[in-house]
C-alpha cells in the first residue's frame, strides 16, 4: 500500500463516472481497499465546478447514485466513506443504464467524458441485457475497466473497457500503481511533470516512465 512515486495529476476539464459492483462477490477486506483506491483515484485529478467533476454509480440487484456528477471533492469522498454496501446480485444492465443516464444529463457540454468501471464482470442477472446497455454506452466516451481481484471474465472486462488496452487487472494491494494506470488510461490529457532527472510525465515506482 506504500507508494512512493509522484502522485499523477489530471487537469484536464472533464466528467467522470465510476461504476462500482457492490455485489455479495467481494469479502470485506477486498471492498475496504476498491473503496481506497477510489478515493486515491479522486485524488489524482483535480476536482473542482470548472475542473474534473466526479459522479458516483453502485449497483448489485439494482442501482443507485452514491454521488451525482460534481466538481465538490469533499462531498464526493464523504459519500464513499459513509454508504454502505447492500450485497446482492451482479445485475451489471441497471448499473451501466444508470451510469449512462449520468453522463447524458449530467454531463456538461463539449467535455471529455470517461466510465471508470471496478468490478470483476461476472455476470449473475441477465447476459442479453447487459451486453445491451455496453452497446448504449455513447461514442466518444472513455472507458476504463479495472478488476480488483484475480476472478473476472476477461472477455467482458474487455468489451466494457471496449478495448484490451483499457482492462487492468491489478493487485488491489499496490493501489499506487493501479491508480496511477488508471489516471494516465482515462485522462483526456496528463501535463508533464518531474519523475526523476531527466524524465517527465505519468513514471512508475521504479521511476520508469510510461
Amino acid at each position: 500500500t506504500s507508494w512512493s512515486c509522484p502522485t499523477p495529476l489530471c487537469q484536464t476539464k472533464m466528467d467522470v463516472v465510476m461504476l462500482i459492483d457492490e455485489s455479495g462477490s467481494l469479502d470485506g477486506a477486498t471492498w475496504a481497499k476498491q473503496m481506497q483506491f477510489a478515493t486515491k483515484l479522486i485524488d489524482s485529478y483535480t476536482v473542482g465546478p470548472d475542473d474534473v467533476n466526479f459522479g458516483i454509480v453502485w449497483f448489485a440487484t439494482i442501482a443507485r447514485t452514491v454521488f451525482p456528477l460534481s466538481g465538490d471533492v469533499n462531498a464526493i469522498k464523504n459519500a464513499l466513506q459513509v454508504t454502505v454496501p447492500r450485497g446482492g446480485s451482479a445485475c451489471h444492465g441497471p448499473g451501466l443504464q444508470q451510469a449512462i443516464n449520468m453522463i447524458t444529463t449530467q454531463g456538461r457540454v463539449n467535455v471529455p467524458k470517461a466510465l471508470i468501471y471496478i468490478g470483476d464482470a461476472l455476470e449473475t442477472c441477465d447476459w442479453n441485457v447487459f451486453d445491451l446497455k455496453i452497446q448504449l454506452i455513447p461514442t466518444g466516451v472513455t472507458r476504463v475497466a479495472i478488476s480488483p481481484t484475480t476472478s473476472y471474465s476477461s472477455a467482458w472486462m474487455k468489451r466494457i473497457a471496449g478495448t484490451p488496452n483499457n482492462v487492468l487487472i491489478g493487485n488491489i494491494n499496490n493501489l499506487g500503481s493501479l491508480v496511477e494506470s488508471t489516471v494516465f488510461k482515462s485522462c483526456a490529457e496528463v501535463p508533464p511533470q518531474s519523475c526523476g532527472s531527466n524524465c517527465f510525465g505519468i513514471c512508475s515506482c521504479n521511476k520508469v516512465c510510461l
